[in-house]
C-alpha cells in the first residue's frame, strides 16, 4: 500500500496546530516534516533505481531525484565522483574538456536551471512554448548573460520577462512561424536562473537561432528544458561524464536518491511512508513553534525511531563473506625505522 497526502492529513491532523488547522497548514505542516526527514537519511522507497540518458557527456537528473548514489553505464558499474575530484592530488585533472580516460565515471557539476546549455561560443535568443491555450502569454522571469559576460538588464534591473508562447493549435512541437513567436529581446550565453508562473501545461524552453542552416549544421531551436507545470524556481543537478571519446551510454542504471517535491493534491504519494514518524516529527514542529526546541526534539527523535525500525523491517537481509589471508601488522614502532 502507497500512502498518499490525503492519508496523511486524516493520520496527522490532531498534530498540526493541536488538531484546529485546515487543508492548507496541515498540507504545509507535512511537506514540512517530510522535507526535514528526508535530510536526515536513506528510508524505505527513498532510494529507487532510475534509467537515465546522456546527452552531450551530460546527465541532467529530474526535479524528483536528489541525487546519484551508485551507477552502471554500459553494463559496467562507474563511480559517481564528488565535485571536487578534478581537485584532488590522484583526480583526473581540468575536466571542462573531457579527460583523456577509458573510464566513464560521473562527476557532479552542481545545479542549473537547465537541462541543457546555450552553446557558449554563441548568443542566442530564447523563446519557450506550451500546448496550453490557458498559459499563452504568462511570463518566464529570467535572469542571464549575453557576450563578454555582462548580466542582462532590463531598464537597469537584472532580468528580462519572457512571454509563453502557444503550440499551433496546442499540439507540440508544432507551429507556422518561428518569427511570429515571441521572443527574448536579448541574445543570452547563460541562463543563471528561472522564475516560472505556475502552469497548466508543460511550458519548454528553447535557445533560438535564426541564423541557423543546414549547412552549418546547427540547430534552430536548441531545447533547454521543459519544465513541470507545478515548477515555479527550476533546478536542476548535473552529472558529466569523463570520458573523452565517448559522449553517450547506451544504458545508463542508478540507484537515486529522491528529493523533496512538495506535495499538494489529495492523490500524491508520500516520500516518506510512514504515517506515525511524519505525525511525531509535526508534533515535533509544532513543539519548536510554539515552545522550544527541547521540547521538540523528543518527538524528533521518536520519528526518526519509527523510520529506522520500519527500515530494518523492510531491507533485505545482507550476505556476510569472509576474505581470510596472510596477516600482516607493522609491530613495534621501533621496527618500522
Amino acid at each position: 500500500m502507497i500512502y498518499t497526502l490525503n492519508d496523511g492529513r486524516n493520520f496527522c491532523g490532531t498534530a498540526v496546530g493541536a488538531g484546529s488547522c485546515d487543508t492548507d497548514e496541515q498540507d504545509a505542516a507535512i511537506n514540512r516534516a517530510q522535507e526535514h526527514l528526508l535530510n536526515k537519511s536513506d528510508w524505505k522507497l527513498t532510494v529507487r533505481r532510475i534509467r537515465i540518458q546522456v546527452c552531450n557527456h551530460w546527465i541532467s537528473l529530474p526535479r524528483e531525484i536528489e541525487k546519484i548514489i551508485a551507477v552502471t553505464m554500459d553494463h559496467v558499474p562507474v563511480l559517481a565522483q564528488s565535485k571536487y575530484w578534478e581537485f584532488l592530488e590522484g583526480g583526473p585533472g581540468r575536466i571542462d574538456q573531457y579527460t583523456d580516460t577509458n573510464s566513464k565515471d560521473l562527476v557532479d557539476m552542481g545545479n542549473y536551471p537547465c537541462f541543457a546549455d546555450i552553446d557558449c561560443d554563441k548568443t542566442r535568443k530564447l523563446v519557450a512554448f506550451s500546448t496550453e491555450e490557458e498559459d499563452e502569454e504568462l511570463t518566464f522571469s529570467i535572469r542571464g548573460r549575453t557576450a563578454y559576460n555582462r548580466e542582462i538588464l532590463t531598464n537597469g534591473i537584472p532580468g528580462e520577462t519572457l512571454a509563453i508562447n502557444r503550440w499551433k493549435d496546442g499540439v507540440e512541437g508544432t507551429f507556422e512561424n518561428i518569427s511570429n513567436a515571441t521572443l527574448s529581446t536579448t541574445y543570452y550565453r547563460f541562463i543563471d536562473s528561472i522564475v516560472k508562473p505556475v502552469t497548466k501545461g508543460y511550458v519548454t524552453l528553447y535557445a533560438y537561432d535564426p541564423d541557423a542552416t543546414v549547412a552549418n549544421e546547427d540547430p534552430m531551436l536548441l531545447q533547454l528544458g521543459i519544465y513541470h507545470p507545478d515548477e515555479t524556481q527550476p533546478s536542476y543537478r548535473r552529472y558529466r561524464l569523463i570520458n573523452k571519446n565517448d559522449s553517450s551510454g547506451d544504458l545508463v542504471i542508478a540507484l537515486a536518491k529522491m528529493a523533496h517535491v512538495p506535495l499538494k493534491r489529495a492523490n500524491d504519494p508520500l516520500l516518506i511512508q510512514n504515517l506515525e514518524a511524519l505525525k511525531f516529527m509535526c508534533q515535533a514542529q509544532h513543539k519548536w513553534d510554539t515552545e522550544s526546541i527541547a521540547a521538540g526534539d523528543p518527538y524528533e527523535a521518536k520519528a526518526i525511531q519509527s523510520l529506522e525500525d520500519q527500515l530494518n523491517n523492510y531491507d533485505q537481509t545482507q550476505s556476510e563473506f569472509t576474505v581470510e589471508g596472510g596477516v600482516y601488522a607493522l609491530g613495534d614502532v621501533k621496527g618500522v625505522m
